[in-house]
């Protein structure tokens, strides 16, 4: 059981600290959609929007998007 334990506290440890910018960047990309669907009445939209920005940015590899990881 310890094993298990341990394998899956592996699985989510941060090998290092992310710079402050891409917790700016995921901000942005996840608030600036959702804002604009809420001001302007489609707030299904900007949610989509603000869902498909946040899978593009929070990707482990620069450039490939969190889906194809």
């Amino acid at each position: 059981m310890r094993r298990i334990a341990g394998a899956l506290r592996g699985d989510f440890a941060v090998a290092a600290r992310p710079a402050w910018g891409y917790g700016l960047l995921c901000a942005v990309a996840i608030c600036l959609p959702l804002s604009s669907g809420v001001l302007t009445g489609h707030v299904r939209e900007g949610a989509t929007a603000a869902l498909g920005g946040y899978l593009t940015v929070f990707g482990d590899t620069p450039g490939l998007p969190y889906g194809e990881r």
